[in-house]
């Protein structure tokens, strides 16, 4: 099964269908761009149930919302926040998810527990060091039942990654996961959460692009107005280029 191309053309009609007058806001995208993701990698791994590592998970605003439509998700949240664990513990005691109060860079965690890995709107806080250090943790899959996969927030309409202000107030530069230094393959398919960054989608262990082979280059795709960036000049197929 061509799991590239089964994504990208179900994304990209999500997105391209919606018309230029019926834009979702930021959660109700990624919410509607997660329902069509947790239904391709059941019929992809052949499983009834998928297990979703959400890390951070934060407020639980959203996801909260997500998971009271979905039997079919087992779901465990992240995050360094003691009280935000706490909270969701008790909150959500009745509820069968699990929520783990650890530090992601700095701690470990079984990657092979999950389908999916989830992170969204985090890494572009953090110094390239520290998102390469959780990129290979996540990496660490050796010995797999069955695939695992990263669905994780880019910047992909950035065509260079600066270097994080750690005395700003807000810590934040968007990130593109495709270009230096982390220069990831091309994701599997993308989705938009937002005007300025997608959503995407990685098979593990995570592949990079050579440093010799990277050269930045523009994408045109449905996807955006404007042009992508990554380390290959890659291209949607033709059937579903327009």
């Amino acid at each position: 099964m061509d799991y590239r191309g089964v994504c990208l053309v179900l994304i990209c009609r999500l997105i391209v269908d919606l018309g230029p007058g019926s834009s979702l806001d930021f959660a109700q995208e990624m919410t509607a761009g997660l329902h069509m993701i947790i239904g391709e990698l059941k019929r992809y791994l052949g499983t009834e149930r998928v297990r979703l590592l959400d890390v951070p998970c934060g407020d639980l605003q959203w996801m909260n919302r997500f998971l009271e439509t979905r039997s079919d998700v087992d779901y465990t949240g992240v995050d360094i926040v003691s009280s935000v664990i706490e909270h969701h513990r008790s909150t959500f005691a009745d509820r069968g998810w699990k929520f783990l109060n650890l530090d992601i860079v700095s701690e470990s965690i079984n990657v092979a527990d999950y389908d999916l890995i989830m992170t969204r709107m985090m890494m572009q806080h953090l110094t390239h060091t520290d998102v390469i250090r959780i990129l290979h943790k996540f990496s660490n899959v050796t010995t797999l039942q069955r695939p695992v996969f990263l669905l994780a927030s880019t910047y992909s309409s950035t065509d260079l990654n600066r270097i994080l202000d750690l005395h700003s107030f807000i810590r934040y530069e968007p990130l593109n996961l495709e270009l230096a230094p982390v220069r990831l393959e091309p994701p599997l398919c993308l989705s938009g959460d937002g005007p300025s960054h997608f959503m995407g989608l990685w098979r593990l262990p995570l592949k990079v692009v050579a440093e010799s082979s990277c050269y930045n280059s523009a994408v045109s795709t449905p996807l955006s107005a404007g042009p992508l960036f990554s380390c290959v000049n890659w291209s949607l197929p033709p059937s579903i280029r327009h």
